[in-house]
C-alpha cells in the first residue's frame, strides 16, 4: 500500500499497518451483514474504496514520474498522460462520492448529521470511519455486558422461581428446571403442551377465563394457583404472568413466574384449622372469654356470652363493657379498668353484678390481664368472665346453714352448760353427803351402802365428764395448755389411780419408765393423764386375771421429745373387725344389749382426739382371749433447763439386795431399778424361799424389798421372821398393794423401814434408801393433810344441800364458815367483814357470782385489800374458767369437788395469811 495513504489511515483510523487495516475491513464486512442493505453496501465498499485510493496514490506517483519524464517526453506524450490522469482523478472522485454516500447512510442510522457534498477531504472521511469503528466496538462491548447481565438474572430467577413461557395459544415454549422438578415432568414432556397438563380441580373454569381475559389484553395477572404433579400430588404457587407485546400492543408471548407457596398454604390451612378448633373450644366454654379495647369497648366475645347475659354477641361487640355491669357495681368496674389501662393493676380481678337481657342480675367473677403492643404500650385487656351465681347462692345457703349450725351449737353448748350445772349441783350434794356419811360411825352394811352410793355417783360423774369432753372436741373448743410438769409423776399417778381397782380385782399393776424418758417436759399433764387413765381404766375393766402394765419410752425429735406409751393387759382381747371401730364415739367392744362392762363408749374416741392434738397417734394390737396392747405417742417440748433424771442413791453400788415378790414381772421391775444403781439382787417368789436365802447367806443382804403379800402359813409377813433368820438387820422396804382384797399383815407399818405404794416408782425407792421418805401403808396414805390453820370462810351458795355439804366439810377441817344465800348477800358480807377466803358459787339468784366478784373488786379498788375469791361452778364448758378469772376471781374449783381439791385450795389461801 502506498505509504502516504497508510500514514493518513494511521492518523485517521488508528491502524498500525496493512494487517490491522485488513482486520478492520473484515470487521466492517461482518457488520455489513447486521445492518440494513444500504448501510451494509457502504460498509462492504470501504475496502474497495481504500484500494482505489491506494491505486490513486500509486497512480499519483506514476503521474509524478510521468510529469518528471514529461519534460523529456514530447508534448503528445504529455497530453496522453494528462488525459489518463484526468480519467483516474474522475474515478477517484466517484469513489469518494460512493464512500460519502455509504458514510451518510451509516450516520443516518445513528441519527447523526450527514457529510455535505462540498466536503471532499479524504482525511475527513478517514476520521469519520475511525469514529464509527470505535462506536462499533463500544456497542459490541455494551451488548456483551448486557447479555451477561441478562444471563445472570436469568440464572438467579431460575434458582428462585418456577419459570415458563408460552405462545399466545398457551403452548409451553420454555420451562426451567424448577418447573420440571416441582411438576415431576421432563422438559420434553412439557414443551408444546398447555398448562392444562398440570391443572388441578381446585379452581373453576371462570377462574381461568378471567386469567386469559387479563393477559390477552396485555395486562399482568397475579394470583395463587394450585397445580397437580405428574404423580398426582399437588403444589401451590404464587403466579405472575407477564405478556410480551408487539409494537401494536398485541401479545406475542406470555412469561409466567411462579413461587412455591405450598408450605405457606399448609401453614395457613393448619392455622385456619387451629383457629377453628380454638374458636370451637372457646364457644364450648361455659366461661365468657372477652377482649376490650383501651377505650373500653368490647371487640371479642365467645358464644358463652349469650348464655350468661342473654345478649347476642353480634349486638354486644362495639359496646362499652361497663354498660352490662349493674349500676351498683359500675363505678367500681370502671375504676378497676382505668387502673388496668394506666398500668397500676396488671391482673385485675373482682366479683360484680351483671345485668342480663331479661333484667335479672347475675353474679360474675372477672379476671383479666392487660395487653401490650410491641413497644410495651397498653392497648386493651383480655380475660375470662365466670358465672358464679349458683356458687354465690350456694355460699349464701352455706352461710345460712353455718349460722343455723352455730346457733344450734350455741344452743347445744348452753344446754350442756345448763345440764352440767343442773346435774353437778345435786351430784355435789350426793358425793359430799356420802363422804360425810362415811366419816361417821357406821356398821359394815351401812358403810357398804354408803360406799356404793359414792361409787355410783362417781361413775355418773365420769359419764358426764366424758360427754362434756366429747362435746368440746366436736365443737373444736377443746384446747391444750403447755406447762412444765413431772412426766414420771404423771405416769405413776395414773397407774396408781387405777391400782386400787386393779388390786381389788386380784390383778398386778405394773408401771415401767425407761431411764431415757426426761423427768420434766412441757405440755398438758391433765390431758396426758386423762388418756392414760382411759386406757388403764379400760384395761382393768376388761381384765379378770393377770396383769395390767404401763410402759414409757422416748426418743429425741429436734427440740422436742417423742414419748411412746404402751398399755397392755391380759384381758378378753378385741376381735380384728372391731379394732378400728372401738375408736369411734359411742362404740364398745361389747355392744350387745347384755353388755357386761358398761361405759359410754367415748373414752377411746376422746383419747384418739387428744393424742392427735398432742402430735401423736394411737393404735391397738389384740388377740381375743389373750389380751390387748394399746400404743400411743405424744410430742412434748423440753424445758429450757432440763431436770437431771438420775435418782441413783449414793452408797448402794455393790450392795446385796433380796427382792421378794410372787409376781414375776413386778419382781423383775424392782430388780431392774436396783440393778441400774449397781445393787446386786437376788430374787425369791415366796416367804419360805426368802427365808431360805436369808438363812443360807446370813448377814449378806443389806436391803430387803418385799411385797406385802409375802407371808408364811401363819399369815405372818416375812419381816416379822427376820430376827430369827438373821442377826444383822437389813433395811426393809414394803411394797403396798392399795385396794387388795387380802387383809394386810398386822404391824407391817412398824416392821418396815419404809412403805411404797405399788407400782414402784424408782424415785420413791431412791428416796427411801436415803431415809428421806416414810409412807403410811393406809388406804389414804396419799391423801393431802388438812391445813392446821383455822380460816374464816365465806361460802356463797344458794343450794341448801350443797350448803350443808360444804359447811360440814369445812367445819370438819377446822374452819369457821359464814353462809351467803345469793350474790347480793355475798357482796354485803364480803365488804362488811374480813374473810380469809370466799368460796363463790357462779350461778345464784338475784346476783350471780361473776357480778358479785366484780362489785367486790370495784369496792377494793384503790385500797390494799384483796379478798381471795375462788369460783365454785358446775359449768365446765370452754371459757367458763376464763370468764371467772376475767371477773376478778383468783382460782377455780369445779363441782362436785373432791376433798383433796378443797384442801389444796384452802392451803393456798392459808399460805397467804401472815404468820401468827
Amino acid at each position: 500500500m502506498h505509504r502516504l495513504l497508510l500514514r493518513q489511515l494511521r492518523r485517521a483510523l488508528g491502524v498500525a499497518d496493512e494487517d490491522a487495516l485488513h482486520a478492520l475491513l473484515a470487521e466492517f464486512g461482518k457488520l455489513a451483514a447486521q445492518v440494513d442493505a444500504h448501510t451494509g453496501q457502504a460498509l462492504s465498499g470501504l475496502g474497495d474504496l481504500i484500494a482505489r485510493i491506494d491505486a490513486a496514490y500509486v497512480q499519483s506517483d506514476r503521474d509524478l514520474d510521468l510529469r518528471t519524464r514529461s519534460l523529456e517526453l514530447s508534448s503528445s506524450e504529455l497530453n496522453r498522460a494528462n488525459d489518463k490522469l484526468r480519467e483516474e482523478l474522475s474515478s477517484r472522485t466517484r469513489a469518494i462520492a460512493s464512500l460519502r454516500k455509504t458514510a451518510n447512510s451509516l450516520l443516518g442510522t445513528l441519527g447523526r448529521e450527514a457529510i455535505s457534498e462540498e466536503d471532499t477531504g479524504l482525511e475527513r472521511m478517514s476520521d469519520l470511519l475511525a469514529n464509527l469503528v470505535r462506536q462499533r466496538e463500544r456497542a459490541e462491548n455494551e451488548l456483551r455486558s448486557a447479555l451477561a447481565d441478562l444471563e445472570r438474572q436469568k440464572a438467579a430467577l431460575d434458582e428462585h422461581a418456577i419459570v415458563s413461557a408460552t405462545d399466545t395459544a398457551g403452548r409451553i415454549t420454555y420451562a426451567n428446571d424448577k418447573f420440571c422438578h416441582i411438576s415431576g415432568y421432563q422438559r420434553e414432556e412439557l414443551l408444546g403442551r398447555t398448562h392444562a397438563l398440570v391443572r388441578s380441580d381446585e379452581h373453576s373454569d371462570e377462574f381461568y377465563r378471567a386469567l386469559w381475559e387479563t393477559i390477552a389484553t396485555g395486562r399482568v395477572w397475579r394470583g395463587e394457583v394450585k397445580n397437580r404433579t405428574k404423580s398426582h400430588g399437588y403444589y401451590w404457587s404464587a403466579v405472575t404472568i407477564v405478556p410480551f407485546l408487539r409494537e401494536d400492543g398485541s401479545p406475542y408471548q406470555y412469561v409466567a413466574i411462579r413461587t412455591d407457596i405450598t408450605e405457606r398454604k399448609q401453614i395457613q390451612d393448619d392455622l385456619a384449622l387451629s383457629e377453628e378448633k380454638y374458636r370451637r373450644v372457646l364457644n364450648n366454654l361455659k366461661e365468657v372469654v372477652f377482649r376490650v379495647e383501651r377505650s373500653g369497648r368490647l371487640n371479642f366475645l365467645n358464644a358463652a356470652w349469650c348464655e350468661v347475659s342473654g345478649h347476642r354477641v353480634e349486638e354486644s361487640l362495639g359496646h362499652y363493657a361497663a354498660e352490662y355491669i349493674a349500676p351498683e357495681d359500675r363505678a367500681r368496674a370502671v375504676d378497676l379498668f382505668a387502673a388496668t389501662m394506666s398500668g397500676t393493676v396488671d391482673n385485675p380481678r373482682g366479683e360484680f353484678s351483671l345485668q342480663a337481657s331479661d333484667g335479672h342480675i347475675r353474679s360474675v367473677e372477672i379476671g383479666a390481664r392487660a395487653e401490650r403492643d410491641t413497644d410495651g404500650q397498653i392497648i386493651g385487656a383480655s380475660g375470662v368472665l365466670s358465672d358464679i351465681t349458683e356458687r354465690k347462692n350456694w355460699e349464701r345457703a352455706v352461710l345460712q346453714a353455718r349460722d343455723a349450725a352455730e346457733a344450734a351449737n350455741r344452743a347445744k353448748s348452753g344446754f350442756l352448760a345448763n345440764m352440767s350445772h343442773e346435774i353437778r349441783t345435786p351430784m355435789n350434794g350426793i358425793l359430799g353427803l356420802a363422804g360425810l356419811l362415811l366419816d361417821t360411825r357406821l356398821d359394815l352394811e351401812q358403810r357398804r351402802f354408803a360406799r356404793l352410793i359414792k361409787s355410783s355417783a362417781e361413775s355418773l360423774l365420769s359419764v358426764i365428764n366424758d360427754i362434756l369432753d366429747f362435746s368440746k372436741i366436736e365443737a373444736g373448743k377443746l384446747s391444750l395448755e403447755e406447762i412444765e410438769f413431772d412426766l414420771w409423776n404423771v405416769a405413776f399417778e395414773a397407774a396408781r389411780a387405777v391400782a386400787y381397782a386393779a388390786h381389788g380385782g386380784g390383778l398386778e399393776m405394773l408401771c415401767q419408765v425407761s431411764p431415757e424418758v426426761p423427768l420434766r417436759a412441757l405440755g398438758d399433764p391433765g390431758r396426758l393423764r386423762q388418756v392414760l387413765l382411759n386406757l388403764l381404766g379400760n384395761a382393768v375393766k376388761f381384765t379378770k386375771a393377770g396383769e395390767v402394765a404401763l410402759n414409757l419410752t422416748s426418743e429425741a425429735d429436734g427440740d422436742a421429745v417423742l414419748v411412746h406409751c404402751t398399755v397392755s393387759d391380759t384381758g378378753i382381747g378385741i376381735s380384728a373387725e372391731k379394732q378400728k371401730a372401738i375408736f369411734e364415739a359411742f362404740v364398745q367392744e361389747d355392744g350387745s344389749v347384755s353388755r357386761r362392762y358398761g361405759g359410754t363408749g367415748l373414752g377411746l374416741a376422746i383419747s384418739l382426739r387428744l393424742v392427735a392434738m398432742m402430735g401423736g397417734q394411737i393404735s391397738v394390737e389384740s388377740t381375743p382371749g389373750v389380751g390387748s396392747t394399746f400404743h400411743f405417742s405424744v410430742r412434748l417440748r423440753q424445758p429450757e433447763r432440763p431436770a437431771i433424771n438420775d435418782p441413783t442413791p449414793p452408797g448402794w453400788a455393790g450392795c446385796r439386795c433380796l427382792v421378794v415378790d410372787p409376781h414375776a414381772r413386778a419382781r423383775a421391775a424392782t430388780v431392774q431399778a436396783l440393778s441400774r444403781w449397781g445393787v446386786r439382787c437376788s430374787e425369791a417368789d415366796s416367804a419360805s424361799a426368802a427365808l431360805g436365802l436369808l438363812t443360807a447367806e446370813a448377814g449378806a443382804f443389806r436391803l430387803i424389798v418385799a411385797d406385802e403379800s409375802v407371808v408364811d402359813e401363819d399369815r405372818q409377813h416375812l419381816f416379822a421372821r427376820l430376827p430369827a433368820a438373821s442377826c444383822r438387820q437389813p433395811q426393809r422396804i414394803a411394797l403396798i398393794r392399795v385396794g387388795s382384797p387380802t387383809p394386810r399383815p398386822l404391824d407391817l407399818d412398824h416392821l418396815a423401814d419404809a412403805c411404797i405404794v405399788k407400782p414402784l416408782d424408782p424415785h420413791e425407792l431412791a428416796a427411801a434408801l436415803q431415809g428421806e421418805q416414810e409412807l403410811a401403808a393406809t388406804l389414804d396414805a396419799a391423801t393431802p393433810r388438812a391445813n392446821e390453820q383455822t380460816l374464816s370462810v365465806l361460802l356463797a351458795e344458794d343450794n341448801m344441800v350443797n350448803q350443808m355439804v360444804a359447811v360440814a366439810l369445812l367445819e370438819s377441817l377446822g374452819h369457821r364458815v359464814t353462809v351467803a344465800n345469793d350474790g347480793s348477800e355475798a357482796v354485803n358480807m364480803a365488804l362488811g367483814d374480813t374473810f380469809d377466803i370466799v368460796l363463790m358459787d357462779v350461778q345464784m339468784p338475784k346476783m350471780d357470782g361473776l357480778e358479785a366478784t366484780v362489785r367486790i373488786r370495784a369496792a377494793e379498788s384503790g385500797t390494799a385489800r384483796h379478798t381471795w375469791i375462788v369460783a365454785m361452778t358446775a359449768n365446765v364448758m370452754p371459757g367458763d374458767r376464763e370468764a371467772c378469772l376475767a371477773a376478778g376471781m383468783d382460782s377455780y374449783i369445779g363441782k362436785p369437788f373432791q376433798r383433796d381439791e378443797l384442801i389444796a385450795i384452802l392451803s393456798t389461801a392459808a399460805a397467804r395469811q401472815p404468820a401468827d
